[in-house]
């Protein structure tokens, strides 16, 4: 572990139960926000690629190839 996380870790053992309770469910709860935000910022990714991807070809389905393809070309206009 880093320092830090030491650190934490001595300043959590410290702590009283009811407060290592708290401290725990709001660690839970930090947690699963995170991890949901990143899962909804890449699934608006996603459904905006496949917008752009429509507008741009249509309705056509590609291979797996293509796709690995055109998504390395397009890749750029995110960045804008």
């Amino acid at each position: 572990m880093s320092t830090l996380e030491n650190e934490i870790v001595d300043k959590f053992r410290q702590l009283d139960e009811a407060s290592k309770r708290r401290l725990l469910q709001a660690l839970e709860r930090e947690v699963e926000q995170s991890g949901s935000t990143a899962l909804n910022e890449w699934l608006t990714w996603a459904v905006t690629f496949r917008e752009h991807m429509a507008e741009k070809y249509g309705d056509v389905h590609f291979g797996v190839q293509d796709a690995l393809d055109e998504v390395r070309e397009e890749a750029s206009w995110l960045d804008k």
